[in-house]
């Protein structure tokens, strides 16, 4: 079965800028691409009339690549009146640490951030860190040297965040009666752990359904219609699946097809949960969770005529830019499919004449009636330890700021935390699909991970499973049953280390 990361959807840079859909967009996030070569850090140009920056700090933690930004090409459509008034002095070292790169995507967005917050305060020397992957930040963690600034994906917050190492944010947000208020709420619930805030968005993200309209109408079906329960996506995906010559030259829908394990999505969409409230036990070996995992066996089987099919289709069906659902479902080859808001990118770069529809995912027969949108994130955190924390949260409140928000999506695909941000008209009016699922990311109610300091020993168990599943090699009940047991043991081997 084919195992889709956060990476995979990051695929098509290598393909270039967006020209369709304005001169400098690029998706989001950057590639996870072999760290750059490492370069020193110059002094940036001071603004006309101020003081020269602060000498390039001495306790930057070795070994990992630095670089001082060139000048951005999105800071000069900042609104300045509109930056955060700063609380702290606004003078000395800070380092950020991420693993986007500094050629593409949301590399380009940090670039962008940190060269214009250095215009407005000359007197910060912000290093950007560009290649610090968890293989760089743990050790560092470890030893106590960290960087002021961390780049974090949502499913990393809560181990960190149980470990102790993130420092909470309520008490500057008290103090500077900072607006919480202006984000997305379940980009708040991913940057928080134990009733505290510990991160600041930088961008969510939804998985929802995307609908070819043209798909739909070539199997006879309403295009501006969406499925409202299980049955409907059986149907249509049946009759939107096709052959020719015993062979299947397009799918309807294929519920393994989805941005992440897919059985995360597929089981809390059938009403079951993950994990108790407390986060210390398994609590998916449900009946609804059962019936969803065999629904979506059976949905493979009549839609696309068995899971080795789906392999098979996917191997002969590779396109010019790529191939699995991504590239494949701006070429018409699929009816619909469960994926992320960076799918409007690939629709931009093949055909951005494509007619796409966005919906909720329809609950199943246990959730009857209720919709689902399944949010996921990437936010910064101050680590405990940090040199210069109070800088570091002024840096913080730039990022979630609306013009920091801006400069978040000005070069990318992502859509920013605040509210204002993502609805600026600037980035709204070039971003191909933006107006259509803009709306969604206020209805997101699920995480498409588990919030948990487990969280990658459960996405590997939903993948373990799921292969189970869809190779028929145990039965429902079995594969299930073996992935209960599997996290519950990851739970209290961890929970037992916690005082």
């Amino acid at each position: 079965m084919e195992v889709r990361s956060t990476t995979r959807r990051r695929q098509f840079l290598k393909f270039g800028f967006l020209a369709t859909v304005g001169p400098v967009l690029l998706v989001a996030c950057g590639g996870q691409s072999a760290a750059p070569t490492a370069t020193s850090a110059p002094t940036a140009a001071p603004q006309s009339g101020g003081a020269k920056p602060s000498a390039a700090p001495t306790n930057t933690p070795a070994g990992v690549g630095q670089q001082m930004v060139p000048t951005t090409t999105a800071e000069a459509a900042i609104d300045r009146s509109q930056v955060p008034q700063p609380v702290a002095s606004m003078e000395g070292n800070l380092a950020l640490w991420h693993d986007w790169g500094n050629t593409s995507g949301g590399g380009l967005a940090m670039i962008d951030l940190v060269t214009t917050f250095q215009k407005l305060y000359p007197n910060v020397h912000l290093t950007n860190v560009y290649d610090a992957n968890s293989q760089k930040y743990l050790p560092a963690i470890a030893s106590g040297n960290v960087p002021d600034l961390l780049k974090l994906n949502a499913f990393e917050i809560p181990t960190l965040g149980q470990r102790g190492a993130l420092l909470p944010l309520d008490d500057y947000i008290k103090r500077d009666k900072w607006d919480m208020t202006q984000y997305f709420q379940f980009a708040l619930d991913q940057c928080s752990w134990n009733g505290k805030y510990v991160a600041m968005t930088h961008h969510p993200d939804i998985r929802c359904l995307f609908m070819a309209q043209e798909v739909f109408q070539d199997a006879g079906l309403d295009p501006e219609q969406a499925p409202t329960n299980w049955d409907d996506l059986v149907n249509w995906g049946t009759k939107m699946s096709k052959q020719e010559n015993g062979r299947y030259v397009r799918y309807g829908y294929v519920p393994a097809w989805t941005a992440n394990p897919w059985p995360t999505q597929i089981i809390q969409a059938n009403g079951a949960t993950l994990l108790s409230e407390d986060g210390r036990k398994a609590t998916f070996g449900s009946d609804q969770a059962a019936a969803a995992l065999q629904w979506a066996l059976d949905a493979t089987d009549k839609i696309a005529g068995g899971y080795q099919n789906t392999v098979e289709f996917q191997q002969s069906n590779k396109t010019a830019q790529g191939s699995g659902d991504y590239w494949m479902f701006p070429h018409r080859l699929i009816g619909m499919v469960l994926e992320g808001n960076w799918f409007w990118a690939p629709v931009a770069i093949v055909d951005p004449s494509m007619k796409v529809r966005n919906a909720m995912f329809p609950g199943g027969p246990a959730a009857q009636g209720q919709q689902f949108a399944f949010g996921g994130g990437t936010m910064v955190s101050i680590l405990k330890g940090a040199k210069n924390p109070d800088l570091a949260w002024e840096w913080l409140k730039f990022l979630g700021s609306p013009e920091g928000g801006y400069l978040v999506q000005a070069r990318t695909q992502d859509v920013s935390g605040n509210i204002k941000a993502a609805n600026d008209p600037r980035i709204v009016e070039k971003n191909l699909g933006r107006k259509q699922i803009l709306p969604l990311f206020e209805k997101a109610n699920r995480l498409h991970y588990v919030k948990s300091p487990i969280s990658q020993q459960f996405d590997d168990e939903m993948n373990r499973m799921g292969q189970k599943i869809l190779l028929k090699q145990t039965s429902v009940k079995q594969a299930l049953a073996d992935a209960v047991r599997g996290v519950q043991k990851a739970l209290d081997d961890f929970w037992a280390t916690q005082k």
